[in-house]
């Protein structure tokens, strides 16, 4: 234990500390006072409230006097030409007596502010149920942090509630409660979390993971704070997540690495047990910080810090969670396989691309429809074999420019549903194909398939059902008017806007369905209908040259930024020659659903 530090030393320290003129050593004495002394502690605080004031009160007056302007207003920290310069005090007028004085009134006004706002938290918290115990406390007391100013500010960044803290990176059998239902994926900021049953994972920006069970009541503070007033998790802490916090009642529990679990009841009494590294705790804001190391335990309430008897039983776990993910996963997929039968033997289906019962060698995507009218298989060029939607499921990797699926209907269509799943893992240009039809000479001339389709007679009229940049399903109809190689096109665009968190990786359910009858497009997304337009005009369309996920381009043409690149994997595929309703489209969705959460 470091010999005691006097005040006036103590007060030297906070000046080089805001002066940026700290070294190590001076830093860890300076930790180590605030740790143990709790005159300086007292002192600190005292400091804090009696100069907050001045702080302020300069702030206002430089403000007045013209040399700083209201940010709100916007401009910058510039003397105005009608301000009265005269009056501004200067440092450097000061005798060398008085400089150490004026130096650390200096720094005295700076840690103010600095604390005022952290009050200014406290208090907001504090009036959503949070413990007015200001954050920073801990990080001046704990000597894995350093109480610089950096610090503080990336602190305070942190619990700002737009910030993103943590993303709900697994969640299953989740019963949410009324008003603050979640879906995995979904990047959280600061503010409540509360739901009745399941298992749920939160992985935090600066680098620890919970694994919570229901019933539970949370509340995100920072990136680097939780509050839990009820409920079971357990916390994983990574090297760059150790000081990672969470509340309870008084009480105040820092993670040094690695793992813990913890218990509160509804009264906000709790109890703690260390799984590996240690951990700090502290009973009240005032008491003194105590570390428990693994294999141990303590109870705590706002009376007493008692050890028990430790127990790593009870407590959720990510092994638990992974478990149980892997049997939904497999129910999902069971019963996923079994409609697929089902879509598989109903006559109008022209194509039903599942991905099951294929080889990792295979090169064609086998068609698993019944129908007279049944399309090809698919010949695969340059994709790859890779994971779908659930662990035993296989889907197709679209990554290169040339990777892409040729398949062919026989026969011209005027009612036709397009259904497919698809997870977008980049968009890498404004328009990225999911499924179009190609001129048949295009495919003669790339040399695709050319014995096949060298006597064809298909017409011109084509389509293409693209995703934009934003993840937006559009068809466009073209059809070839009677002078030569001029089309007529109409595009008619899904009403779904996907948030960002369902852009990039993310499984989605696209459908369209063109209906001569009702003369209407209508755009689907993950079992709900987003749009329904008027068709501009309809004749058959031919199916006979399609291909899913890119196009057949020349080097000129993809020099000149021709091409619907597809970057991703898709794992099923449907078209049907009549119109699927809105029931339909939602049970395809809700057993096809990687999840249920």
């Amino acid at each position: 234990m470091s010999d005691p530090m006097n005040l006036d030393e103590f007060d030297e320290l906070l000046s080089c500390l805001i002066d940026g003129r700290l070294n190590a050593n001076e830093h860890q004495r300076l930790e180590s006072a605030m740790r143990q002394s709790a005159d300086c502690r007292k002192r600190y605080r005292d400091m804090m409230r009696l100069h907050a004031s001045l702080a302020w009160s300069r702030s206002w007056w430089l403000k007045q006097s013209g040399t700083m302007r209201d940010p709100i207003e916007g401009g910058s920290d510039v003397p105005s030409p009608a301000a009265n310069l005269d009056v501004v005090p200067s440092v450097q007028t000061h005798s060398p007596a008085n400089r150490k004085h004026v130096r650390v009134l200096s720094a005295l006004l700076v840690l103010a502010t600095v604390f005022l706002m952290l009050l200014g938290f406290s208090r907001f918290a504090g009036d959503r149920g949070v413990s007015k115990s200001p954050v920073v406390s801990t990080r001046v007391l704990n000597s894995e942090h350093r109480i610089d100013s950096a610090d503080l500010e990336e602190s305070m960044d942190h619990s700002s509630e737009e910030s993103e803290l943590a993303v709900i990176s697994d969640a299953v059998g989740m019963k949410w409660s009324e008003g603050d239902i979640r879906r995995a994926g979904e990047s959280l900021t600061a503010g409540p979390l509360k739901f009745d049953s399941g298992l749920l994972q939160l992985d935090f920006s600066s680098g620890a993971r919970l694994v919570c069970r229901g019933p539970a009541s949370l509340e995100l503070i920072s990136a680097k704070c939780v509050r839990i007033y009820s409920g079971e998790a357990t916390c994983y802490v990574g090297e760059l997540g150790k000081g990672f916090q969470v509340l309870t009642g008084e009480s105040e529990v820092i993670d040094l690495g690695t793992s813990f679990g913890i218990r509160v009841d509804n009264k906000g009494d709790s109890e703690i047990h260390v799984f590996d590294g240690a951990v700090s705790v502290r009973q009240q804001p005032e008491s003194d910080a105590v570390e428990y190391t693994e294999k141990t335990a303590v109870r705590l309430s706002p009376q007493e810090m008692t050890k028990t008897d430790f127990s790593s039983e009870g407590f959720p776990k990510f092994e638990e969670l992974r478990s149980l993910r892997e049997e939904q996963w497999s129910n999902r997929y069971l019963a996923w396989k079994d409609y697929a039968k089902s879509i598989s033997e109903d006559p109008s289906v022209l194509v039903h691309y599942t991905f099951e019962d294929q080889k990792q060698s295979d090169i064609e995507v086998f068609n698993q429809s019944r129908g007279e009218s049944r399309g090809t298989s698919g010949t695969i060029l340059r994709a790859k074999w890779c994971e779908g939607r659930w662990p035993n499921k296989k889907g197709l990797r679209f990554q290169q420019e040339s990777d892409r699926v040729l398949l062919k209907v026989p026969g011209k269509y005027s009612e036709l549903s397009f259904v497919t799943w698809a997870r977008p893992d980049a968009f890498l240009q404004s328009s990225s194909v999911l499924l179009l039809t190609e001129h048949p000479r295009r495919w003669f001339m790339h040399g695709t398939l050319n014995d096949e389709l060298r006597d064809t007679s298909a017409p011109t009229d084509t389509f293409r059902w693209v995703l934009t940049d934003r993840n937006v399903a559009r068809l466009s109809l073209a059809i070839m008017d009677k002078a030569p190689l001029t089309y007529n096109t109409s595009e008619y665009v899904s009403g779904a806007r996907p948030g960002a968190e369902n852009q990039n990786g993310v499984w989605g359910c696209y459908g369209v369905t063109i209906d001569p009858q009702a003369m209407q497009v209508s755009h689907f997304y993950n079992g709900k209908r987003t749009s329904v337009t008027q068709l501009d005009r309809m004749v058959p369309l031919p199916l006979e040259t399609m291909e899913m996920g890119n196009h057949s381009t020349t080097p000129a043409e993809r020099k000149a930024g021709m091409g619907y690149r597809f970057f991703g994997v898709i794992d099923e595929l449907i078209i049907a020659n009549r119109v699927f309703d809105c029931e339909e489209m939602a049970t395809i969705y809700e057993i096809g659903r990687q999840d249920q959460n």
